[in-house]
């Protein structure tokens, strides 16, 4: 008896520290081209960056796809499709969850585009799967398309992306502009303006 509450209470004590791990973070934001970054508590940032990897949600897409592997786990599996600036039902981007840590960051393939970021591998083929959830939901982009577009979403519970007690808000960027232009730097003074007042919305 005494060693099953020793293992019960060893149990919880490590659910505490995942629990307490995983509540650190408030913020994560993920580009087309595969850099990111994650915020915790305090306002300290660390990157994240994509791989392309096959994909394991059966999207039917050919070749690798855009991963983020996130550093923490979320309860709810599910994909925002975001659409096309001014559109009602053309989509630009898909940002998928799938498993307990991965974000798949899909973007439409625009022709003869040089360069193109790594989530431009094209939509998924096959429409989000019943049997993992019906979560698959629409939504607008919060930004005009130029210089600069961004969708931004704290998922309430059974929302995709969901974790248990953590209000993480999830940014994802498309159309990012050249290094060179000056629309760089506004696309940058914007999201950080914009994080800030979710920060103080917060306290």
């Amino acid at each position: 008896m005494k060693n099953v509450m020793k293992v019960a209470a060893v149990a919880a004590a490590l659910f505490a520290m995942v629990i307490s791990g995983q509540s650190q973070i408030t913020n994560v934001v993920v580009y087309e081209d595969g850099t990111g970054y994650y915020t915790e508590v305090g306002g300290i940032n660390h990157q994240l960056t994509g791989q392309m990897l096959p994909d394991p949600s059966f999207s039917g897409l050919p070749g690798n796809v855009l991963i983020f592997t996130l550093p923490f786990n979320f309860q709810q599996q599910g994909e925002y499709d975001i659409l096309e600036t001014g559109s009602s039902s053309e989509l630009s981007d898909v940002a998928r969850f799938f498993g307990n840590n991965q974000l798949i960051f899909y973007s439409e393939i625009d022709a003869g585009e040089q360069n193109p970021p790594l989530a431009d591998t094209g939509l998924p083929q096959n429409q989000w799967l019943p049997a993992y959830g019906a979560n698959e939901l629409t939504l607008p982009p919060n930004t005009p398309e130029a210089p600069v577009a961004w969708f931004t979403v704290t998922p309430n519970l059974g929302g995709p992306g969901y974790v248990e007690g953590v209000g993480v808000t999830y940014t994802f960027v498309s159309e990012v502009p050249e290094p060179t232009t000056g629309a760089l730097v506004i696309m940058f003074l914007a999201i950080g303006y914009f994080g800030r007042r979710l920060a103080f919305k917060r306290e």
